[in-house]
Order: C-alpha cells, then sequence, then structure tokens
C-alpha cells in the first residue's frame, strides 16, 4: 500500500501539478517494524491496566468494559470474578478453625469507588454496596446487599490477581472454597489465575486446572 502511494506521488511531481496541487502528508519511508517490534511492551501494558483499574472516573470504568468485550483483557492485573455468598462465610467461621475466608475478610480495608469495583456491581440484584481492597494484591473487593425474605442477605465479590507481584517464596497452597496461596512472610492470596478467551482453552483446560498444575508442581505444602 505505501509503495503504491509513493510510486503515485512521484508521478505528480513527474507532471508538474505542485502548482495546483497541494500533498497534504506522505507515507513515512522509515523500515517496517514486526508486528512485536510495534507493541507496547507487557510491562508498560501491565502498568497502564493496573492504573486504569485504580482511576475513581467513569471513562476508565468503560475502557475495561470494552476491553473485556473485545476479548483484550489478558493483561488485566486482576481476571476472574469469584463471589463469596454470606452462607459461605457464615459456614467456615463456624465449622473451620482458622479459616482463611474470615482472615481475608479481617484483612480488607475501605476504599473509594473505583473503576475495578465497576466490574463487580450487580444494581440489578442488590441495592447497597461497600467497596473494598483487598490490601495484598489491591485487588477490588465489593460487598453487596439486599433485603431478602425479612432480613439482609450479602454476598462478597473480588477478582482473582492474574498474578502474585511479590518476591517471597510460596510456602502453602490452601484448598478452602477456592484455592488461596501464602507465601513466607504469611501473606495470604487468592490463587491466581491466568487471563483464557471466552470461548478457548488454555492448553486444552481451564485456568483452575492450570492453576492446580502450578500447586502440585510447587514445593509448597497444602491444606484442605
Amino acid at each position: 500500500m505505501i509503495e503504491h502511494t509513493l510510486k503515485d506521488l512521484d508521478e505528480i511531481d513527474q507532471v508538474g501539478a505542485a502548482g495546483s496541487l497541494t500533498i497534504a502528508a506522505r507515507p513515512s519511508t522509515r523500515p517496517r517494524r514486526s508486528y512485536q517490534d510495534r507493541r507496547v511492551p507487557e510491562s508498560e501494558r501491565r502498568a497502564a491496566w493496573m492504573e486504569l483499574f485504580h482511576r475513581d472516573d467513569e471513562l476508565a470504568a468503560e475502557c475495561l468494559r470494552i476491553a473485556d468485550i473485545l476479548d483484550s483483557a489478558r493483561d488485566f492485573p486482576y481476571i476472574w470474578p469469584h463471589t463469596f455468598s454470606g452462607e459461605t462465610i457464615d459456614q467456615y467461621a463456624r465449622d473451620v478453625p482458622h479459616s482463611v475466608i474470615t482472615e481475608w475478610l479481617d484483612t480488607l480495608q475501605s476504599s473509594a469507588r473505583i473503576a475495578g469495583h465497576v466490574r463487580l456491581e450487580r444494581w440489578d440484584n442488590y441495592d447497597l454496596m461497600r467497596y473494598l481492597e483487598d490490601p495484598a494484591s489491591g485487588a477490588p473487593v465489593v460487598e453487596m446487599s439486599r433485603i431478602r425474605f425479612g432480613g439482609r442477605e450479602r454476598v462478597i465479590a473480588t477478582l482473582t490477581p492474574a498474578r502474585i507481584v511479590s518476591a517471597q517464596p510460596l510456602a502453602e497452597v490452601i484448598l478452602e472454597d477456592i484455592p488461596w496461596v501464602r507465601t513466607e512472610d504469611g501473606t495470604l492470596y487468592l490463587m491466581p489465575m491466568p487471563y483464557v478467551l471466552p470461548g478457548h482453552h488454555w492448553h486444552g483446560h481451564h485456568p483452575c486446572v492450570s492453576s492446580a498444575r502450578w500447586l502440585t508442581s510447587s514445593r509448597a505444602s497444602v491444606r484442605s
């Protein structure tokens, strides 16, 4: 395409039409670069999405929504949603000594509403939102509740991190409702899960399976 355009411009120059025709722009003649060379480096892409997740304007939330629709979320810092029902939270708190779900809930901090929270909101089903953040991963968390059968029913929704940003070695894997991991400094995380295009499979398996492979190949202790 560029070669043809340059050829056409050369012909215009040769016929001396410069006095009656103004060329608004000419193609760049820089050497062609491969697709990978033209791409923004992965580290910069991930940093940009992290910034958008933590912005509090509607434009940032719309960017995340469109990227998700266009299957362009592979560099998102937080990928898969997970919801803990009130019944699940109460059950583990009652029946499991030292429940990691209870431990994780106790670490959550209040937060302003950010773009990441918008991905979790379900105003069609719930009428009250409380915005929180997981301080270990920075993941958004939303506590949603509604009046139901004379009482207030609640759920807590979050997004699992795509990766753990920590230099600490993995110390423990915990199977409680969903997989969790703990690093040697005692920090608790929801187990990271990689991005998978909707309708596709990651090496033939769901992300939970790939996480389980990582679990079994690690030297961490496992408890359930």
